[in-house]
Parts: structure tokens; sequence; C-alpha cells
């Protein structure tokens, strides 16, 4: 992952949808000043997951998007004790949902960023770390730290 991008966490998403989920993790991620326009953002990750889903399966989403609305690499984690339908191969339920977004400029860093997480999350101790993580603050350093 590069250096300097933003990481906003919801330690308890409300969302109980998929759609509601990707509007909840927009809402914080446009708390970053690296996204200008939040709505684009909203439509450019829902755009992309009606072209392909982003469950990935074993309880993890990553709904990602490459659009003019953010101005560098922004992610955005949340984590749903209660589960979230996200529509995966193995039909679980999502309780780690990663939203992804960069400019158009840096798809290598998306990519990049892409395969961390999913490397990450393939480690079930790692993944089960992030379900029991207590604050926003351990959240960030915890990838910060694991997705470097």
């Amino acid at each position: 992952m590069p250096k300097g991008y933003t990481i906003q966490v919801v330690v308890e998403l409300q969302a109980v949808t998929k759609r509601q989920a990707i509007e909840e993790l927009v809402a914080a991620a446009a708390a970053s000043p690296a996204v200008s326009n939040p709505k684009a953002l909203l439509a450019a990750v829902q755009r992309r997951e009606r072209l392909e889903g982003t469950g990935l399966g074993s309880g993890v989403a990553v709904p990602h998007a490459i659009t003019s609305a953010v101005s560098e690499l922004v992610l955005v984690f949340g984590r749903s004790s209660r589960g979230i339908p996200y529509g995966a191969v193995d039909r679980r339920l999502a309780h780690l949902v990663f939203l992804l977004a960069v400019p158009s400029r840096q798809v290598n860093q998306y990519l990049r960023a892409l395969g961390a997480i999913t490397r990450l999350m393939t480690r079930k101790t790692m993944h089960d770390r992030l379900l029991k993580l207590p604050t926003p603050s351990a959240i960030r350093r915890f990838l910060r730290q694991h997705l470097a």
C-alpha cells in the first residue's frame, strides 16, 4: 500500500444490506480530504458492484472503484458483528468490509492495495484479529502495519 493514504474506520456498521453498507462506508470516506465528491464516489462504487459483486467469501467484502471523486487512495474499513448478505460465492455473511477508491492515475496502487487486502484476509489469524480489535485507532494501526 502507498504511504500517506487515509484510513477511515467504522467499528460497527449499522447496515443490514450491501447497498446500505456501501452508503455507510462512503459517508465515512467523505471525512477524508481526499474525497472531493462523495456522491460521485458512491455512484462509482455502486456501478462497479453491479458489474461484478465484491463479496470475496469467508466473511469479507471489498467494494472498490477507480474514480475522479478521490485525489489519492482512500480505504474505509467497516465491521459488522451481525454480518451483511454480500452475495459471496460461499454465501457467508460479510463481517469485514473494505471500501477502496483510487483516482485513475493510480491504477497500480489500486491493484497492489486489492492484493494486499486479499492476502491479509486469507490468513485466518489476521481475519480473527480484525474481528476483535476494540477501537478505530487499534484497527487503523493494525491495517497500516499489515497492509504496508
